[in-house]
């Protein structure tokens, strides 16, 4: 039989793998030997800077949890707001039974980053209240009693922010400046511009020169912000007062520097803006240890406000008029995203305890609380209402 070029191609082509095959079959072999007893199986840890990064949840990839939380922190005082005329708005404390009328005091007045808001804030343990009546700012017990003045100017005259309660509701820090004005009018006589602390007990007010700002207070007493850095990126800061002496922690990653900060005990949440229009949640220790993402990539609008249930297990965020939840006790490296409710427009919202959450929708406002299985029941709390304010939570 006679074979033309290509038969006897595949021909050469057969006879090259058989022979490849029978010399791997020899070469592989065994080779009787004796019984080898198998040692131990020596067991690597890799050091922490070398073992790289889970890339998804799983039991093989889990990482310790990032904190540990509390016990749980039950509702805490709560405060909501109906407009009246000439912008004042009546205060309604949130009871068991039906809202409390209280007082009625000047509506929102808008804020400064790193400075405050003109507007109601609640200290952490429920006692007193921060708030404006003729652009002055007082504070009084939450049941009215017990009012002191703070500033004795009006609002026209010095622009005046609350920033923050002392942990303990021992003190009120709140920011004076000049008014903002095309006349460039200057400050009253005897007003310093800055930062300022308020003794509740004493009724003293004493500035605080050097604090540049304030975003948080750090679990040692020490104040955390932000401020630009040597290299052109934003950084964070904690610093002691009286005197100010900062200590700079971490750099921020961001377009934004570290957006939305929030601080519960040594860990912070920030989001990181990168264009175009996109955005990440990152969590961290103060010492920039432990950093993990805690939402993909996504865009800037869908990781929006990111705040800590008071007992740490939990955090919420915006995304769009979606309000989500993430448990941060769970040992892998990107917890799961939870849709808790939607609201008509952008939620807004406070932790009211550690499994509920104060929405407001439109003008009314609801309770979302957290059943066992991360889903939330909505309630109506009050309507017509303009806004709130949560013991502990900033204004």
């Amino acid at each position: 039989m006679r074979l033309d070029g290509a038969a006897m191609t595949r021909l050469v082509r057969v006879v090259a793998v058989a022979l490849v095959a029978a010399c791997h079959s020899r070469a592989s072999a065994p080779t009787p030997t004796a019984a080898v007893v198998p040692a131990p199986a020596i067991q690597v840890e890799r050091p922490p800077e070398s073992r790289p990064e889970p890339a998804a949840a799983s039991s093989a990839t889990a990482i310790p949890p990032l904190l540990e939380p509390t016990a749980a922190v039950g509702r805490r005082a709560a405060v909501f707001f109906r407009a009246k005329p000439r912008d004042r708005v009546q205060m309604f404390a949130i009871t068991d039974a039906w809202p409390r009328a209280m007082w009625v005091v000047d509506a929102d007045g808008g804020g400064s980053l790193g400075r405050g808001r003109a507007s109601p804030m609640i200290a952490p343990d429920g006692r007193h209240l921060a708030y404006f009546d003729r652009g002055k700012l007082w504070v009084a017990a939450l049941d009215g009693s017990a009012k002191q003045q703070v500033t004795r100017h009006r609002a026209d005259q010095v622009s005046v922010l609350v920033t923050a309660f002392t942990p303990d509701g021992a003190a009120l820090l709140f920011h004076q400046d000049a008014v903002e004005s095309e006349d460039g009018l200057p400050l009253p006589k005897g007003v310093t511009p800055g930062f300022h602390r308020f003794e509740l007990a004493t009724g003293t007010t004493t500035p605080i020169p050097g604090l540049e700002a304030f975003s948080a207070w750090a679990p040692d007493g020490r104040v955390l912000y932000e401020r630009a850095g040597s290299d052109r990126k934003d950084v964070l800061v904690r610093a002691s007062l009286s005197p100010v002496v900062e200590e700079v922690l971490m750099s921020a990653g961001g377009e934004l520097g570290f957006a939305q900060l929030t601080v519960w005990h040594d860990v912070v949440v920030w989001g990181e803006h990168h264009e175009p229009s996109r955005g990440r949640l990152f969590a961290a220790r103060l010492d920039g240890s432990r950093k993990r993402m805690l939402a993909p990539e996504t865009a800037w609008a869908q990781v929006q406000w990111p705040r800590f249930a008071p007992d740490g297990a939990q955090l919420a965020y915006t995304d769009h008029s979606a309000l989500m939840r993430i448990s941060l006790t769970a040992p892998e490296p990107m917890p799961e995203a939870q849709r808790l409710t939607v609201c008509a427009d952008r939620c807004q919202y406070q932790w009211e305890g550690s499994r509920s959450l104060l929405v407001q929708d439109g003008d009314a406002l609801v309770r979302a609380a957290i059943g066992d299985d991360g889903t939330a029941v909505r309630t109506t709390v009050a309507a017509d209402v303009v806004g709130f304010t949560v013991a502990g939570e900033p204004g």
